[in-house]
């Protein structure tokens, strides 16, 4: 077991091997804080876990396989064990050049992602939290973590003893070349399938303009995920800063927005009296923030030509405000560029 748990302090994710029905297997054990609650991610795994059909997106979510809880000298932590998986996705953008994928590995990523946001969505559930850090390289040959292991044995982790605990030095993850997963749905919502729901979800630049303006929201908020998170995979950085003196600040997140998706449709800003502090009834802007001058055009620096407006397409598709313009999960597996690596254009694909 390689661990470093703080009791009360943190939430840790670390390596157990097994031992079950005589067969040696690996599993990651995720260690609550004392008193967070855990059960709604449970209740997604559950949800999840629940679907007879056999969608190939099942395979794209990481699902609790247990839950336990074990008593600490804080108090009691909830325990959830899950199959062991490789590196965040931005951690694996990181290892090439200009950290960007290339654009193979960038369709076929996106391509598992949204198999499985189609489950998610189609079951009642909204991720919120869809990033480049909670989407996971797969893992097919478990074997990897045997020489984690083995190196643990030939050659022990440094490590620190303290009174109540043993801190060990973290190994670094190997790369595995399975295919992504969807993770951490600690922030999930769980409804209907096209429920709508309210409230301040989705981790800073990534937020949805119908967040931004304490709209309601539905599922449409993952898609917009996906699109943002294309800059962030291929581009080398992030489509949108919405910082200012530091500061998440929202009027600058809406000024970028206007910038690189032109003025909002009237119907959308008639959804929140917040739309009045920076856009008038005719929809131009009002706020002090100026919009920048940019486009997306020229803002995309690793295509040309063909690709590079197939890309382009796809971004412009799911940035819209509007969320019921947005596409599905299910009808951006049809995109255009997305159907170039499937081989449907012109044969490019595996």
């Amino acid at each position: 077991m390689f661990s470093h748990p703080v009791p009360g302090v943190l939430l840790f994710q670390y390596l157990l091997k097994t031992l079950i029905n005589r067969e040696n297997t690996f599993h990651t054990l995720k260690v609550c804080i004392t008193g967070e609650d855990s059960s709604n991610e449970t209740a997604v795994s559950r949800r999840i876990q629940s679907i007879d059909a056999e969608h190939p997106g099942k395979e794209r979510l990481r699902v609790a396989l247990d839950t336990f809880q074990v008593a600490g000298p804080h108090g009691s932590h909830r325990c959830m064990v899950f199959a062991p998986l490789g590196l965040t996705y931005t951690t694996f953008r990181n290892l090439f050049p200009n950290n960007a994928l290339n654009k193979d590995i960038l369709q076929q990523s996106l391509l598992m992602i949204l198999l499985g946001l189609d489950v998610l969505h189609q079951v009642g559930i909204v991720h919120t939290d869809l990033s480049p850090n909670n989407v996971l390289l797969g893992v097919e040959d478990v074997s990897v973590f045997s020489k984690i292991e083995l190196a643990e044995l030939q050659s022990p982790s440094p490590r620190k003893v303290l009174d109540d605990r043993v801190m060990h030095l973290s190994y670094t993850m190997p790369i595995t070349p399975g295919a992504p997963v969807i993770t951490d749905f600690g922030a999930a919502r769980l409804g209907d399938p096209g429920q709508k729901h309210s409230g301040d979800v989705m981790p800073g630049v990534y937020r949805a303009p119908e967040v931004v303006l304490g709209m309601e929201w539905d599922s449409k908020i993952d898609i917009w995920s996906v699109g943002v998170m294309i800059w962030d995979l291929y581009e080398g950085g992030r489509l949108f800063r919405a910082v200012r003196d530091g500061h998440l600040y929202d009027e600058q997140h809406l000024a970028e927005m206007v910038s690189l998706m032109g003025r909002p449709p009237k119907q959308f800003l008639e959804r929140s009296t917040k739309c009045r502090q920076f856009w008038d009834q005719e929809g131009n802007w009002i706020g002090s923030t100026p919009i920048p001058d940019q486009t997306l055009e020229g803002r995309e620096r690793q295509l040309k030509g063909r690709d590079q407006q197939l890309l382009l397409a796809l971004v412009r598709k799911i940035l819209r405000w509007d969320p019921d313009e947005r596409p599905s999960a299910e009808e951006l597996f049809e995109d255009e560029f997305l159907i170039q690596y499937r081989g449907g254009e012109d044969g490019s694909g595996p």
